[in-house]
């Protein structure tokens, strides 16, 4: 061994025996940072964090990172916190809290179920209406990470389960889809899309040009927390926003479900004090109605701001005016069932005539939303503070606001046990070069682009057995005038084939021999030799990480302390791999492999990029 590569192994081993001292030394910091986090303190957090930065060691670094990145990301979202309404709040236990919101009745079913199999689910229960044809659900893939997926009934079965969409999916758990009841909404919780830490509320919206789910936007304070936050809904008759979280709860045994007005077109303030921030979270209803008609109010005098609040007057009169209609139509649809002749008729023409004044009244509702919103941009570019107080007084209706006795809890039954058949796909064929028991034809017989190096093994007059394979996979056949041509594996490289020809010749096929292709079209082995050298060999180190699912402290240590080549994370079939390189020289890759497996990462290993 080389003086220059017992010092690498030294350096290696010094850096691993520090990785438990790595751990303690960035607790401090981090665990303050924590719970500074949690009380909204986020600029705190973030001036301890990036002083502690400075002067830690590398392997510190990632430690402080990950817990950086959600207090920097809180102090973004305090400028844009949401002036929500409180109605009610109550705590719930964590295994049933979901039955007391105002959802379908039986439309929560337990968990482990076929859709989701998993006995340690966040919420103990997967949403699914009597009639649904497309559901939506969170699941484990096969990492055990949650992800978004969809199935739709095709008459009496479902659909494999498909990933809703790449920008709804982080290196984290998604969990809790619901989506809003014209199906252009998606609400979800995640923990590893942009957030203060724990689960935080997101929507995403569809879009119906790009048949889409747009990307998800993190709704905010109060809604999101420092902590977790899930099962965002809006009630079906447009009046209450509700949504669940641990924010005040002791321990992990319970969860306070929250409910506050519905707002369209919600006010948004920056708030800097933490604890102004907090009390806006804990959404305490204030037993009162926040406006009641007769109250003298002082009008602000600002003439944009103004407009503003006359225009946020005309919104909340035209919802209230559309309510009404939508309710009358919902009673009037209900007469009319019990009607007949002419009166039916009558009838029957007048809810038809209604129904597109109220398609009409929906269309004018959106388009004031849009002006509203621009308006409200226009305050904001112009520095003029919304005060929510004055605003929520001056647009009450002349009977008032409605008072926080407007909702009650009131628990749902348990549904029943979810019956479907659900098509799952056949898993992918494994064309790796394998002895078998009994061997395998290719399930496709079209060789894949580049060059690609065979063994034959022998030609037939009639279609072979699998017999005549004697446990070779995969066995291609191609046709030959009258004849059929067996071959088995697909190589890359030609010394990777020549290395397996022996093995093939030893189970009796002893006239076998190297074939080669370009592109689907023989080749001269000659040929193939002369362009594979031509190719740049670009190599990966892997590493298989010794906990399953990432790597040990003492891993990552060791991985810094050899290379600086790119660090990636893959999931193969289940496996977690990490994968360093590419590195263009292969001795230099195989040194990495060496120092790796000599600092005790036995895994390392070393695989050629295919191009």
């Amino acid at each position: 061994m080389n003086s220059i590569f017992r010092i690498l192994i030294s350096t290696v081993t010094m850096a691993v025996s520090a990785a438990a001292f790595a751990q303690t030394s960035v607790h401090g910091p981090v665990e303050k940072a924590e719970k500074l986090r949690q009380q909204y303190r986020f600029s705190e957090a973030v001036d301890l964090l990036e002083e502690a930065l400075e002067s830690c060691s590398a392997a510190d670094s990632s430690a402080i990172e990950d817990a950086l990145l959600p207090a920097r990301n809180g102090e973004s979202m305090t400028d844009f916190c949401v002036v929500a309404s409180p109605v009610a709040k109550r705590r719930f236990s964590k295994k049933d809290f979901f039955l007391w919101l105002p959802m379908a009745d039986r439309s929560w079913r337990s968990v482990p179920n076929v859709l989701d199999p998993s006995s340690d689910a966040p919420v103990a229960a997967t949403f699914v209406r009597e009639g649904d044809e497309k559901i939506y659900f969170s699941a484990p893939d096969e990492e055990g990470m949650r992800n978004i997926y969809m199935t739709m009934k095709l008459d009496s079965v479902w659909t494999a389960p498909e990933l809703v969409d790449e920008k709804l999916t982080s290196s984290a758990d998604e969990i809790c889809p619901l989506l809003s009841p014209d199906g252009k909404h998606l609400y979800f919780a995640s923990s590893g899309l942009y957030g203060m830490g724990g689960f935080d509320i997101y929507v995403s919206d569809w879009n119906e040009s790009t048949r889409e789910w747009e990307a998800p936007v993190n709704m905010g304070i109060p809604y999101s927390s420092p902590y977790n936050d899930y099962l965002f809904m809006h009630t079906s008759d447009g009046l209450y926003t509700i949504f669940a979280s641990d924010r005040e709860c002791p321990g992990t045994d319970s969860v306070w479900v929250y409910v506050t007005d519905f707002d369209s077109m919600p006010v948004r303030r920056s708030v800097s004090d933490p604890s102004e921030a907090w009390k806006m979270s804990i959404l305490n209803p204030s037993g009162s109605s926040r406006a009641v008609s007769g109250t003298e109010v002082k009008m602000p005098s600002d003439p944009k701001m103004l407009d503003y609040i006359n225009a946020l007057r005309e919104l909340k009169a035209m919802k209230k005016r559309m309510a009404e209609a939508s309710g009358s139509l919902d009673r009037d649809r209900a007469s009319v069932a019990d009607m007949q002749g002419a009166e039916k008729e009558r009838l029957s023409a007048e809810i038809l005539d209604r129904e597109m004044e109220l398609i009409g009244m929906q269309d004018s509702l959106k388009k004031k939303e849009r002006e509203l919103q621009a308006k409200e941009l226009d305050l904001f570019a112009e520095g003029l503070v919304i005060d929510p107080s004055v605003l929520d007084a001056a647009t009450a209706s002349n009977d008032g606001e409605r008072t926080t006795g407007g909702f009650s809890f009131t628990k749902n039954t348990m549904g029943g046990e979810l019956a479907m058949t659900i098509l799952r796909p056949e898993p992918s064929f494994d064309y790796s070069f394998m002895i078998l028991d009994e061997g395998r034809f290719a399930e496709d017989n079209t060789l894949p682009e580049g060059i690609v190096y065979q063994i034959q093994i022998f030609t037939s007059s009639s279609p072979a057995t699998v017999k005549r394979l004697k446990g070779l996979s995969p066995v291609f056949m191609r046709r030959a005038g009258s004849s059929y041509i067996y071959s088995a594996g697909v190589f890359r490289t030609y010394s990777d084939c020549l290395s397996n020809l022996n093995k093939v010749k030893k189970l009796g096929f002893k006239s076998a021999f190297i074939t080669a292709f370009l592109d689907g079209e023989k080749i001269t082995v000659s040929k193939a030799r002369t362009l594979e050298s031509e190719v740049v060999h670009l190599y990966n180190v892997t590493v298989v990480p010794s906990g399953g699912k990432a790597l040990s402290e003492a891993e990552k240590t060791a991985i810094h302390a050899v290379t600086s080549a790119d660090l990636s994370r893959t999931v193969a079939d289940g496996v977690v791999t990490y994968v360093i390189g590419p590195f263009s020289d292969k001795a230099e890759a195989s040194s990495v492999v060496s120092m790796l497996r000599a600092a005790g990462v036995s895994s390392a290993a070393m695989s050629e990029v295919r191009q």
